[in-house]
This record gives structure tokens, C-alpha cells and sequence, in this order.
């Protein structure tokens, strides 16, 4: 009787560096589409937020007839500091409102009371708004906007602007709504 022997055959080197290529294009599209999908969210959220303010700011100017100011200037962003998000939370791309204290407002946040803006949790974003103030004069200090430097300053204005560094290498991005544009405009966005 004789023994017939089967050999198993595994991958040949060629296989498994063809399959190894595929998986990693696949992951280089994967990722591609992450990023682009973390990036329209995040756009989403300025966009939202910078709408919220923006009627907020009509609804300010419908009691008070100005707007509201948050800051002196444009580089006077809240919040200040993005600490650990509460629940642990280690995300520092993330900006905490939770200190948002209107029950006894600082000068940091007095105009954010006033507004009636404080979004529900943490964002990508700080902010600030500027507006116009019978009592302060027509003209905001000196922008660094091209779209704030371009707006009529002899009708009633506001502007707000979302600022972001989402991935923490000092490149920001900037997302500007004005009492004289319709749309969120994109200053500088992220890659």
C-alpha cells in the first residue's frame, strides 16, 4: 500500500505583497475619507454656531437698536483655554463653555451673557463677535479680515468669527459671519 502525500500549498511571496498592497490603498482612501468626512462636521459646526450668533445678534438688535461686543478686539477669543473637557475627555482641539458663568459675568464674558450665546457643549471653535455700539463710534478697531475691512461701515454692522486649530500645529482656521453676508465665509480652512 502506498502512502500518497498531499502538499498543502500556502501563499507564494508575490500573494501576500499584492494583498498587502491592496490593504494598504484601501487604508490610504479610508483615511482620506475620514478626513474629509471630519472635516465637513467640523464646518458644519461653525456654520451652525456662527448662525446662532448671528441671530442672536438680530434678536440683541431688535431690543437694545446695537449690537453686542464680546471683546475690544477681533484676538480676544472665548473661551481663553482649552482644558481637559469634563468626564475626561482629552480632546484639546476641543473649547470648554461649561465655565460660561452668567449668573456673575466677567468682562470676558459679559457680552456672551448679554447675547444669550453658549453652546450646549465643548467645540471646535472659540469665538469672538464684535458689533456695532452707538455710544462706542462706527468703526471696529483694526481687522486683520479682509471681508471686515471691506464692509460698509455707514450701515449698522456686526461680524463673528470661528477660530480652530484642529490638529494643533498653529495653523488656524477661520470661519467669519457678518450683518452684511448672507453665508459663512471660510478665511483660511483647514487642510
Amino acid at each position: 500500500m502506498s502512502v500518497r502525500r498531499t502538499h498543502t500549498r500556502g501563499f507564494t511571496l508575490v500573494e501576500l505583497m499584492a494583498v498587502v498592497a491592496i490593504m494598504a490603498v484601501l487604508a490610504i482612501v479610508a483615511v482620506a475619507s475620514y478626513k474629509y468626512y471630519v472635516r465637513r462636521a467640523r464646518l458644519s459646526e461653525a456654520k451652525s454656531l456662527l448662525q446662532e450668533i448671528k441671530m442672536k445678534q438680530e434678536q440683541y438688535f431688535s431690543t437694545y437698536s446695537q449690537y453686542v461686543s464680546t471683546a475690544g478686539t477681533e484676538a480676544t477669543w472665548y473661551p481663553t483655554a482649552n482644558p481637559p473637557m469634563a468626564g475626561g475627555d482629552s480632546d484639546k482641539t476641543r473649547w470648554d463653555w461649561s465655565k460660561l458663568n452668567c449668573s456673575s459675568p466677567t468682562s470676558t464674558t459679559q457680552g456672551w451673557c448679554d447675547l444669550g450665546f453658549r453652546p450646549s457643549d465643548s467645540t471646535y471653535f472659540r469665538f469672538v463677535t464684535v458689533g456695532w455700539n452707538p455710544t462706542k463710534g462706527t468703526t471696529p478697531a483694526a481687522s486683520s479680515y479682509s471681508i471686515v475691512t471691506g464692509m460698509d461701515f455707514t450701515k449698522r454692522w456686526y461680524y463673528a468669527v470661528a477660530h480652530a486649530d484642529f490638529d494643533l500645529d498653529g495653523t488656524w482656521s477661520d470661519f467669519i459671519v457678518t450683518s452684511q453676508t448672507n453665508e459663512v465665509i471660510s478665511i483660511n480652512e483647514m487642510e
